[in-house]
């Protein structure tokens, strides 16, 4: 039936939580301290806090969600950019959308391509937002073909396949009328030497 002082306890384990209990009175018999947690946790895991009071001391251990989300659409991507075989990707990123995130933090992750090999895609660690969103994951690389680069995407507890288009090396315009022979060719005999640069 006593009174006690309280306590401010900061978190091991995962840091950035503090546990306050206000001073108040033990309930004679049996009864509950109230502590109170606040701050903003540094990673998923477990936080601890070592109690000590009324003579008696234990480690409270208060488990930290990761970050999660409810679903994420791969096919409803948007594109940034284009690809093309045997060219380095550069400025292309794919914006893919999520629903049912519930605010905390991911890692990021880094996933190479199948299909077409060559690509890896990138995100960075973050937060996820409360409710929908979209990660960015940037391409960087050069593609071995062109085809479809595809990334096993896994984050915040779903995953999805995203598929990226690499396009195939292209010109604008040929000209048949100024192409240039090199070589003479001649009825009956075998090719040899010649050329035709057309434009």
């Amino acid at each position: 039936g006593g009174f006690h002082t309280g306590q401010i306890l900061t978190s091991t384990g995962v840091t950035g939580l503090t546990a306050t209990l206000a001073l108040g009175q033990i309930a004679n018999g049996s009864g509950s301290l109230a502590y109170s947690i606040t701050g903003t946790p540094a990673s998923a895991g477990t936080a601890l806090f070592a109690l000590n009071i009324g003579g008696q001391a234990c480690s409270l251990s208060v488990t930290i969600a990761p970050g999660s989300i409810g679903s994420i659409n791969c096919a409803g991507a948007t594109i940034i950019g284009t690809i093309i075989s045997g060219v380095a990707a550069s400025g292309v990123s794919r914006l893919v959308p999520y629903t049912g995130g519930n605010g905390g933090t991911h890692n990021g992750q880094m996933v190479t391509s199948t299909g077409v090999t060559g690509l890896t895609a990138n995100l960075l660690s973050g937060l996820f937002v409360s409710g929908s969103g979209s990660l960015t994951y940037t391409i960087t690389g050069t593609p071995a073909s062109a085809g479809t680069a595809l990334f096993a995407l896994n984050i915040g507890g779903q995953s999805c396949s995203l598929s990226v288009t690499i396009a195939p090396g292209s010109i604008g315009s040929l000209n048949c009328a100024s192409t240039n022979i090199t070589g003479i060719l001649i009825s009956g005999l075998a090719a040899s030497g010649a050329s035709a640069a057309v434009t």
